[in-house]
């Protein structure tokens, strides 16, 4: 079995600053915030201080679609696994926007963290009734969910390339999805002053929302910039024994592993470009100053460092599947000028042991795929 490459094909994003891939990548380059007082209140202090808003960024409750008679008739929700279930909604059919073939795509779906000390975070059933709510010709038998929080669009990668690699299996729908308005959650993050929340600054903004990418192994039908595809490489994984929920030292080695991992067959152009699952967290830094120095080489000696929680808040499970979005849009983006902006190095950490890293690249799409791309173009305006 040949190893198939991975091509971005479709995008879709939604978050607190906006709807749709490229909605979302202007609000971020323009640095509008998504931050506003939420329904939620916790002392600014200690116990018995005055009550303050918890600053959140969420989705507008209008935009989202309603839950599927079909789902909301078998009941057994809570109404954070509904939200979760029209968090996801939009995004994914504007992943899947166009998408013709007759063969069902796969799902690779990060979900939302599991922490010892909170319940399980999806019922067994949120595939099938994500399936019946979006709608969409999703291959169940071949989905997974992954529950490793922001690095999980990125740990789903290997797989997805497994799955390209068969020849029944031309697309592979990878993203995530999650919520902080989870009063349960919340009320443990504030007491572990890990929310900026009063006199708790060393902390970061709860977020809400989804990412999608569809990922082709077929290049005429990638997402391209000047005559170059945009490609994803398989993902670099790790281990954090010091991770924020144990008692072991903290030298931030995971992150730098999981990143010398993916590094380590790339022999393009030096990383432009930096995307971080930062969330303003001071925790978080350490391990990033780790990974730069243990990779510098391979990095340009101007790069950029992105870390869109500034606008879209922390966005859990769905963290990685944005970072990619984001830098394949900025590919996309650019000067018309500009040949290439070279390769984006994705990095994330979940709260738990999880750290995982990504290259996103373009790639020369040669002679043959341009001809086939023109010739559906000129079908498509025919038919206009």
């Amino acid at each position: 079995m040949n190893t198939a490459k991975m091509y971005i094909s479709k995008l879709g994003m939604l978050s607190a600053i906006g709807q749709g891939a490229k909605a979302n990548y202007a609000a971020v380059r323009a640095s509008i915030s998504g931050y506003e007082d939420s329904n939620y209140a916790a002392p600014q202090g200690g116990e018995g201080s005055p009550l303050l808003p918890v600053k959140m960024a969420l989705v507008p409750e209008s935009i989202l679609p309603e839950i599927d008679d079909a789902v909301f008739l078998l009941g057994a929700y809570s109404r954070w696994h509904e939200h979760l279930l029209r968090l996801a909604h939009l995004p994914m059919v504007e992943a899947m926007a166009g998408y013709s073939d007759e063969q069902p795509v796969p799902l690779l779906l990060s979900c939302p963290e599991k922490y010892t000390q909170q319940p399980d975070q999806l019922p067994e059933h949120f595939l099938s009734d994500l399936i019946i709510q979006t709608g969409l010709p999703i291959n169940k038998g071949l989905s997974r969910l992954l529950h490793t929080g922001r690095p999980g669009a990125l740990g789903t990668l290997q797989m997805a390339q497994t799955l390209l690699s068969q020849d029944d299996v031309p697309a592979v729908l990878i993203g995530g999805v999650d919520s902080f308005q989870r009063p349960e959650l919340l009320r443990a993050l504030l007491s572990q002053a890990r929310i900026k929340h009063g006199v708790a600054t060393d902390g970061f903004v709860p977020g809400e929302g989804a990412a999608f990418i569809l990922l082709t192994k077929n290049p005429a039908l990638a997402l391209q910039h000047n005559g170059q595809a945009i490609r994803l490489l398989p993902a670099g994984n790790s281990k954090e024994p010091g991770h924020l929920y144990s008692d072991e030292p903290y030298f931030g080695e995971g992150l730098a592993q999981a990143t010398r991992s993916a590094l380590s067959g790339y022999q393009g152009a030096p990383i432009a470009a930096v995307y971080s699952s930062m969330n303003g967290e001071h925790y978080w830094s350490k391990e990033l100053g780790v990974t730069i120095i243990r990779n510098q080489p391979q990095l340009a000696e101007q790069y950029t460092t992105e870390h869109p929680a500034d606008c879209l808040g922390d966005t859990g499970a769905a963290a990685g599947a944005f970072l990619i979005g984001l830098a394949a849009q900025a590919m996309l983006e650019s000067s018309a000028t500009s040949p290439s902006q070279g390769a984006s190095l994705i990095l994330c950490s979940a709260d738990n042991a999880s750290r995982s890293a990504a290259i996103i690249v373009n790639t020369a799409v040669n002679t043959a795929v341009n001809a086939v791309q023109t010739a559906q173009k000129t079908c498509n305006d025919a038919s206009i």
